[in-house]
């Protein structure tokens, strides 16, 4: 069996690091390497940590002063000897058989995603993939618009530890969107992606969701993942536009929960560079979508913000 090496970022987690650490190591998978990154947490997690590690001789623990969970994940990588690499955030847990499910299809795809639980104020819901092999560069990035959702963040995949080292793949410090620049840098060097059924991993939804958390200089950080997925698709014009469309509302989203001067502001680089892109309209899928980039070209920002404060709102 091979090394699978996870990498568990912790700060502060004192609260749910028990739960996270106990769904690892009892995986029905149990060639595994537990890399343990304490960033700088000020609770009880390093003595949680310590205590697991006594138990569990899998578990490599490091502690480093607080840098962010982009630069722990990194120092995980760097000490990775495993064949293949997890992540899990110290606040969510892996199912008992979802290391074993992702391993069982390492052979069909340089990168097998599954699917994800998600708890959120008492109430479970399953977001799975179709069970498919999508194979060659244009059907990545096909793949990349239609089921985007899959490919957001680094959990619930089993990355090649290979390609991840060879290609210099990092996470960087950005406060959004790091996750998923991740990926698509992997990408980059993937020919084939498994998608399998089932669940692989367990959110756990705490105050800092979406709806609420506050990002400030959002455009930047997700004009880079806007970068980051287009180099997957050079020639793809509307998987393109539809690319730079989704991250726009990620940010109108964020934007709207800061001020309303902020929300203008990033409206006006949106639309700089959204020009500089130079799609002018000839791509645009969707009543939404059409609303937002109509606005956008006429300059009507303050309308714009008023309607994403009422999505906000009414949850819609």
């Amino acid at each position: 069996m091979d090394l699978i090496t996870i990498i568990i970022p912790i700060y502060n987690s004192e609260k749910y690091l028990k739960r996270c650490l106990d769904s690892i190591i009892n995986q029905t998978y149990k060639n595994l390497e537990i890399i343990l990154i304490n960033d700088g947490s000020i609770d009880q997690s390093e003595n949680i940590c310590k205590y697991y590690k006594s138990k569990d001789d899998r578990i490599n623990y490091i502690y480093q002063a607080n840098e962010g969970v982009g630069s722990a994940r990194n120092r995980g990588i760097e000490a990775a000897t495993g064949k293949y690499l997890f992540f899990c955030d110290s606040d969510d847990a892996i199912p008992k058989c979802g290391i074993e499910n992702l391993w069982k299809r390492r052979n069909d795809g340089d990168l097998v995603v599954g699917g994800i639980g998600k708890t959120e104020n008492g109430n479970y819901r399953k977001y799975v993939p179709a069970s498919k092999i999508v194979d060659g560069k244009k059907a990545i990035s096909d793949i990349l618009v239609s089921d985007g959702y899959y490919l957001n963040g680094p959990y619930d995949k089993l990355f090649l530890t290979e390609v991840i080292c060879n290609k210099h793949i990092m996470f960087n410090s950005h406060p959004y969107g790091e996750d998923t620049c991740f990926v698509y840098d992997y990408l980059l060097y993937t020919e084939k992606i498994c998608f399998i059924n089932r669940v692989v991993y367990n959110v756990y939804a705490n105050e800092g969701s979406l709806s609420t958390k506050k990002v400030y200089n959002s455009w930047e950080a997700l004009r880079l993942v806007y970068e980051s997925g287009k180099e997957i698709c050079p020639e793809n014009i509307p998987a393109n536009h539809l690319l730079l469309m989704r991250c726009i509302k990620t940010v109108l989203l964020l934007e709207s929960h800061i001020s309303k001067g902020s929300f203008i502001t990033n409206c006006k680089n949106i639309l700089k560079y959204y020009i500089r892109e130079n799609y002018n309209g000839q791509f645009n899928e969707g009543k939404y979508n059409m609303i937002i980039q109509n606005l956008l070209l006429s300059k009507r920002f303050k309308l714009l913000y008023h309607i994403m404060r009422l999505r906000t709102i009414l949850h819609v």
